[in-house]
């Protein structure tokens, strides 16, 4: 019996998955994964837990990746979706929390889809190969781009921090939209405009 190296016997031993892409009017692509444990920082895999994040990638085994890489923070995936019409059907029926988007799809550029996101104060992360647009960074300063390839972890950890700035930031805007004294009272002292 001939004896394998230790990685690919691994590979081997730990089982894997399948992943389908396609639409119902085109063929197939059959995915065969076999898992690799990745190290992560101490706690990072709890750090999204029920958090539903938005997966927009139109290359397979990086959507799988990416997919796989935000259920092992415990979140749960939206997608992946490799198309922007997949991208906005989710966006407008799904509650989305936070999204990581691939800025060039096969038929388009998300940026509808990305606006449309920050316009309801979804966070956002792009995590593409190429560069960001002029006009869409001039729109969105703080926008964080991510580029290929990055590790599992720092991609939870970019996670994490969007979205506790967003959660920051709408906790502000609450906070200045309500009156200290709570509703405005009128001459009577009853509540309303007066």
């Amino acid at each position: 019996m001939s004896r394998r190296p230790p990685a690919q016997q691994f590979a081997a031993d730990d089982g894997g998955g399948e992943a389908f892409f396609g639409s119902p009017s085109a063929p197939k692509l059959k995915l065969t994964l076999r898992r690799f444990v990745v190290s992560r920082p101490r706690g990072a895999t709890r750090m999204l837990s029920g958090v539903r994040i938005l997966v927009v990638e139109d290359e397979p085994v990086v959507a799988i990746d990416l997919a796989e890489t935000v259920s092992e923070g415990e979140a749960e995936v939206l997608g992946p979706c490799s198309t922007i019409a997949e991208a906005r059907q989710l966006a407008r029926t799904q509650r989305v929390d936070a999204a990581i988007l691939d800025i060039s799809l096969r038929d388009g550029d998300i940026t509808p889809v990305l606006e449309a996101l920050l316009a309801r104060g979804v966070p956002v992360l792009v995590y593409t190969g190429g560069e960001l647009p002029v006009g869409l960074r001039n729109r969105h300063p703080d926008l964080i781009v991510l580029h290929k390839p990055l590790q599992p972890s720092r991609l939870l950890l970019e996670l994490k921090r969007v979205r506790r700035h967003a959660e920051a930031a709408a906790s502000r805007q609450v906070d200045s939209c309500v009156p200290i004294g709570g509703a405005p009272r009128n001459r009577t002292g009853n509540p309303g405009v007066g």
